[in-house]
């Protein structure tokens, strides 16, 4: 039975480590996948919300970070910010928490105007499942 549960367990990691690495993706690809789709243009900038330092490296990290729907596609043209009009470079900048031409974004503007519209959405169905929870709770 130990021999049984082993190789169940391994074969389990082996099919992870598998899946991870075949949709792990280098930005390079991702960059690529977004041209051909139609989704940014060779020159358009596109935007990590998440920071993956920390995991950039490893297979895991690209497998997250590198994924379509944690990438934000910047539209050229202006972006209008406090009556101030900002390039797609100046308005990526302010996205990242840089400050540019004596303007800077807080906390909750760069997690809004930084994220994917999945990334809202997956938040708010998180938040609308927390609080049915907190709910369905409360009534025993």
């Amino acid at each position: 039975m130990f021999l049984v549960g082993t190789i169940i367990k391994s074969v389990g990691k082996l099919g992870v480590k598998a899946t991870v690495q075949i949709w792990a993706r280098s930005w390079k690809q991702t960059r690529s996948l977004f041209r051909y789709s139609g989704v940014a243009r060779p020159y358009q900038h596109l935007h990590h919300p998440l920071k993956q330092r920390y995991f950039a490296d490893s297979s895991f990290g690209r497998f997250i970070f590198n994924q379509p729907f944690m990438v934000k596609d910047l539209r050229p043209g202006g972006y209008q910010y406090r009556g101030q009009m900002f390039s797609m470079h100046g308005w990526h900048q302010l996205l990242d928490g840089r400050i540019v031409h004596g303007y800077s974004m807080n906390g909750a503007e760069r997690l809004w105007h930084g994220t994917t519209d999945f990334q809202k959405a997956a938040a708010i169905s998180g938040i609308g499942a927390a609080s049915r929870l907190i709910h369905e709770l409360g009534d025993d």
